[in-house]
């Protein structure tokens, strides 16, 4: 468990980093609001710097959509 628990605070802080540099914010900012379990509306992540674009809509009306299925 112990060696799990290493592997799991090794990939929470590459994470935290790699957002951090992306967002201009210090690891120790990203992983505190991770270990919070901060909660973001759009508007919120998009003054936090992880959303750059909030759209009512994911395609235009009357695009065509194709769904594909992989079972």
């Amino acid at each position: 468990l112990n060696e799990i628990l290493k592997g799991l605070r090794i990939d929470e802080n590459n994470i935290a980093k790699i957002i951090g540099s992306e967002i201009s914010k210090t690891t120790e900012e990203i992983l505190k609001d991770m270990r919070d379990r901060t909660t973001l509306n759009p508007t919120e992540a998009q003054t936090y710097g992880l959303v750059t674009d909030i759209k009512s809509e994911l395609w235009p009306e009357g695009a065509q959509v194709i769904s594909i299925n992989l079972s």
